[in-house]
């Protein structure tokens, strides 16, 4: 029984010094070092545009009012039709406004004749006291009498100019140029009695168009630093997937809000954009596109080279053939580029593919590096 268990050890030693050997025998395969692309990190000037989400809003909107009460005679114009300053709306009837106007003449007229009695009654009676053929008592009522017909005057004159204007406010017209509303009211009610029926329709003015957005107050504040205009150029754009056009319309910021919120951090910007054709409303979430300079000489590397950690942002780069992780300081993302301030100098190396599976300190291959690729802009 020793035997053979004494037998069996022998065997199984035989078999595992003679394995390791063998294996020791074989070459061990040398793994492969991954393929990248790299681009070689350049200091240049480009266009730098950041793009904001912002609502539209209307320049100006106007209520037409009836400004005098009567009934209401022709309408003047068709709903949705560009109007112009000026042009003529609705029509309030006149009757009642010609005779008041012409009443109002009447008194005046009848006024002045009076002042010019008074006048010269004064002008008759002054010798006759300076010759003491009449008393000054006589003279002094004359020109009381004369006061009050010049008094009466004026006030005729007013009567008759609040008349003409009552008379003008029967022709309601557009006090701006733009698109006016349908009517509020019809042809034949009586308006200007109430609040209910005094508004008569609304146009809208939407040429120029604002633009409003809330930038955090850091960014805004660096977009002002180093913009290149003066206002800041925009553009504004509609998503061209719902609304069929990516067409741009150009524009300048007109306003900046000197206060920032504290809620939110963010500060309200207006911008000012021509809309020529009246393409766009009142209301619409557009994306602004503001420019800020194309002089300024920078490192730009596009967004999805950035990765994360708890040290911050980093990209993959290349020294002596090994990954290294490079970390850095952006001081501008938008969804087209970064904008490196420190952690990439010119004459880098950039990995910008089969990132994958890499990690610091591996040995890579260098694939192939690819020209400059051309930053997009509106």
């Amino acid at each position: 029984m020793k035997r053979v268990t004494l037998l069996s050890l022998l065997l199984v030693s035989t078999f595992f010094f003679t394995a390791c050997s063998d294996q020791e025998q074989k070459p061990q395969k040398e793994i492969a070092k991954p393929n990248v692309t790299i681009q070689v990190i350049t200091k240049k000037a480009f266009p730098i545009w950041v793009d904001f989400v912002g609502k539209s809003e209307a320049y100006e909107t106007i209520s037409v009012i009836a400004r005098v009460q009567g009934r209401l005679e022709k309408i003047h114009f068709k709903a949705g039709q560009k109007v112009q300053k000026g042009d003529l709306l609705f029509e309030i009837e006149k009757t009642e406004y010609e005779a008041a106007l012409e009443k109002a003449q009447g008194q005046l007229q009848s006024n002045k004749a009076t002042l010019a009695l008074a006048k010269l009654s004064v002008k008759r009676y002054k010798p006759l006291v300076k010759d003491d053929l009449a008393p000054q008592e006589k003279l002094d009522d004359l020109k009381a009498q004369e006061k009050e017909a010049q008094a009466a005057v004026r006030i005729s004159a007013a009567e008759v100019k609040q008349a003409k204007l009552n008379l003008s406010y029967c022709s309601v017209r557009a006090s701006i140029d733009g698109v006016i509303s349908d009517r509020i009211v019809d042809v034949g009610n009586v308006v200007g009695k109430s609040e209910d029926n005094t508004l008569l329709a609304v146009i809208v003015d939407r040429n120029p168009l604002y633009v409003y957005i809330h930038p955090s107050t850091e960014t805004m504040n660096k977009i002002q630093h180093y913009a290149s205009t003066n206002p800041i150029v925009v553009k504004a754009s509609t998503d061209k997937n719902k609304f069929g056009s990516d067409r741009s319309y150009e524009g300048v910021i007109n306003y900046i809000d000197p206060r920032t919120d504290p809620k939110t951090g963010t500060v309200n910007v207006r911008a000012k954009i021509k809309n020529d054709d009246y393409t766009l409303q009142g209301g619409m979430h557009v994306t602004l596109s503001v420019f800020v300079t194309d002089q300024i000489p920078v490192i730009q590397i596009d967004p999805k080279y950035l990765r994360q950690d708890q040290g911050g942002s980093y990209v993959y780069t290349v020294k002596e053939n090994k990954v290294v992780q490079s970390y850095i300081d952006v001081t501008l993302q938008t969804n087209n580029y970064a904008i490196v301030k420190s952690g990439l100098k010119e004459g880098d190396l950039l990995i910008v593919s089969g990132t994958q599976r890499l990690r610091k300190n591996m040995e890579i291959t260098i694939k192939a590096t690819p020209s400059d690729a051309n930053v997009s802009h509106p």
